[in-house]
């Protein structure tokens, strides 16, 4: 699992988005004291005493640090807890993993100064040069060569929307999208083109200048004519199977499906689609009786320029109405009977399944399956920075590539439940520790150093613990602590403190 995931997204990605995170530390001022040209009450009131950043540590955004950080972000949803704070109590009877490696305050400065973007060319993303991935560019462009570097699209894929729940605001190359009859009504939206559950394309829609940006990119003046969806599936076909689209089949729900897309899909990729149908006066009328038994099908042939289409209606639980150029008559393609779960007798019961809906069933899972991955390893942190949703989206979707690759590569480990998504996931993050340790494990060697240093600095005024309680003299925080400095006769909290009331002296 490790070593698929290292292939998705390598070394080298890491390495870059340190660097656009040290930048942007920078840039905010990390480290130095930013309230020092500000009168007292002036400062801002998240910092106490001076005013001060806490002291800068390369840790927080090296390329090992950024990897654990977002280790700790799959065992925070691996150890669900009921609020972000318990993922860091030291209580033992919480048994939190996520506090063995790191401590609050060093997480959230991760969290605080964490960029996947380069700050420097952000006042570029404007006019003609403007990019509405451009904060989540460099993982989306990862994201997709190591997927198509690893794998060699098959014959079958299936388009579908998905997104991430999100109930903040949209911006920064993010546009909550709201439907009532979904179980998360307000969600970003992404269309992808997936197999095996992997995504070969995906685009995110981020409003108007969006589809103006990719239409600009990826399609001809005739494909924008044709209408929005039209000319998005055109686009994601080619960026998902490139020269290799000849003879590919792509399955659809009824909100895509038309005969003039999958005339589209023949005349300009040799591909053959089918896809449920809603009911439209352009299809054939076929009649059927006010009941009718589950199994039974209604079917004729349906032509748009000189294109012959199998246009069936098969009776379910509804009428599911199937639109297909694969497939020629039923009568080549008879079906199977299976067992299907009948309501009514509260049983199992042999129906009839044709072959347009077995492949249709088969062939649609693609997207589906994505989907319900994602959700598995759903990253859910509040933040300010609406770009971080989709970001972490990318993330999360590099995580369940790697494992359904491994499944491909050694199908007979996940026979029968023998290992599943969760145990990939686990085993991904304890590999990254062992290969790489823990933070706390290297504070710890900085803080016993930062302790040395701060009692040599103050080899003239030896600690005590004998002073009347209250709070520090330099953080003003720790109320009711007792140890300090004996010949200064101030309270003192930690090294840090000490160090910082003792190096003028």
């Amino acid at each position: 699992m490790r070593y698929v995931f290292d292939k998705i997204l390598p070394k080298q990605y890491w390495q870059k988005v340190s660097g656009f995170s040290v930048a942007y530390a920078k840039k905010k001022g990390a480290g130095t004291d930013v309230n020092a040209a500000k009168a007292p009450q002036d400062r801002h009131p998240r910092y106490q005493g001076k005013g001060q950043h806490r002291e800068w540590n390369d840790l927080w955004v090296s390329p090992v640090g950024l990897l654990l950080f977002h280790q700790t972000l799959l065992l925070m949803v691996l150890n669900h807890r009921s609020n972000h704070e318990h993922h860091f109590s030291l209580n033992s009877l919480l048994r939190s993993v996520v506090a063995e490696q790191y401590s609050r305050n060093t997480w959230q400065q991760s969290l605080r100064f964490f960029c996947p973007y380069d700050i420097d060319r952000i006042d570029n993303n404007t006019g003609e040069n403007y990019d509405p991935y451009f904060k989540f560019r460099t993982i989306r462009d990862t994201l997709h060569d190591g997927i198509h570097a690893l794998i060699n699209p098959p014959k079958v894929g299936s388009y579908d929307e998905g997104g991430k729940p999100y109930t903040g605001k949209g911006g920064e190359g993010l546009t909550v999208h709201y439907n009532p009859k979904k179980p998360n009504k307000r969600m970003t939206m992404c269309f992808m083109i997936a197999v095996y559950g992997i995504p070969l394309a995906w685009e995110f829609y981020t409003g108007q200048r969006s589809n103006a940006y990719n239409e600009k990119k990826f399609n001809s003046a005739e494909e924008v004519a044709y209408g929005k969806t039209i000319s998005r599936i055109l686009r994601l076909f080619r960026q998902a199977y490139g020269s290799n689209s000849s003879g590919q089949e792509i399955y659809l729900d009824n909100l895509f499906t038309s005969m003039f897309l999958f005339h589209l899909l023949g005349t300009l990729f040799q591909a053959v689609a089918t896809g449920t149908h809603r009911k439209n006066d352009k299809l054939p009328t076929l009649t059927w009786d006010a009941t009718y038994n589950r199994g039974e099908y209604r079917w004729a042939t349906a032509k748009h320029d000189a294109q012959t289409y199998l246009y069936m209606e098969y009776g379910d639980n509804k009428i599911v109405r199937f639109l297909s150029t694969k497939h020629g008559s039923p009568d080549g393609n008879p079906g199977l009977n299976k067992e299907r779960w009948d309501s009514d007798g509260r049983k199992y019961v042999q129906i009839f399944l044709p072959q347009v809906k077995l492949d249709y069933d088969a062939g649609m899972g693609g997207c589906d399956l994505a989907d319900y991955l994602e959700y598995q390893v759903r990253i859910k942190y509040r933040t300010r920075r609406p770009h971080l949703v989709n970001y972490f989206w990318h993330f999360e979707t590099a995580v369940y590539s790697a494992h359904r690759v491994n499944t491909l590569l050694y199908p007979e480990e996940y026979e029968n439940g023998k290992r599943t998504f969760h145990d990939d996931v686990t085993s991904l993050c304890e590999s990254i520790l062992k290969n790489v340790g823990s933070i706390r494990q290297v504070e710890k060697k900085v803080n016993k150093r930062s302790r040395r240093l701060g009692y040599v600095l103050a080899r003239n005024h030896p600690p005590t613990t004998q002073l009347p309680r209250g709070r520090c003299f330099v953080c003003r925080k720790h109320p009711g602590i007792a140890r300090g400095c004996m010949e200064c006769g101030v309270l003192l909290c930690d090294a840090k403190c000490w160090k910082a009331h003792h190096e003028d002296l």
